[in-house]
């Protein structure tokens, strides 16, 4: 994909890199079939979508492709059918030992994976906008990767968050520090 990019000399960061990059190390990690995964990317979409008041016409317009997700997921993503060694088969092989249960199997597939497409593709995007306005510090990363790229992507999380909006509510008191 780089030898592919860098021959056009220009392309779209996101469009062109970032949406064709992420979906196949997903199913790596995660160990999906190949079989279905071509749905990667909406599912990815509508799963933010969907968290919305039941009159927007995004979150109704999410909901059949979440339901194709699940049952993909159940049907398609059993422990026979996924990568060994991969997140997926893990969860499966937590479920046979009896520390999660069963019915826990799907919602853990769809909730540790899907939606780390795109994050993640929203991280390049703004770990390359970010780069491109600070060649400096593009230089220092280049300059030494094993060093610095952990910690410069954590900077770009920190500085462009790819989820923005989410948010979580206390129903009681917490003391944190006497604070």
């Amino acid at each position: 994909l780089v030898d592919e990019l860098f021959e056009r000399k220009s392309f779209d960061i996101m469009t062109d890199c970032a949406y064709r990059y992420v979906p196949p190390i997903i199913l790596e990690q995660v160990g999906f079939p190949v079989e279905g995964s071509e749905n990667l990317l909406g599912w990815a979409e509508q799963i933010f979508n969907v968290n919305g008041p039941a009159t927007n016409k995004k979150m109704q317009e999410s909901v059949p492709g979440l339901v194709k997700m699940f049952e993909w997921l159940e049907k398609d993503c059993t422990k026979d059918r996924v990568k060994p060694g991969g997140f997926a088969a893990t969860i499966h092989e937590a479920a046979e030992r009896g520390v999660i249960r069963p019915e826990s199997v799907v919602p853990l597939m769809a909730g540790y994976s899907i939606p780390g497409t795109d994050t993640t593709i929203g991280l390049i995007g703004s770990a390359v906008y970010l780069f491109a306005n600070n060649p400096e510090q593009w230089d220092l990363v280049r300059e030494n990767p094993d060093e610095l790229l952990r910690p410069a992507l954590a900077e770009v999380l920190r500085m462009e968050s790819p989820v923005q909006w989410f948010s979580r509510v206390l129903k009681q008191d917490y003391d944190a520090d006497g604070v």
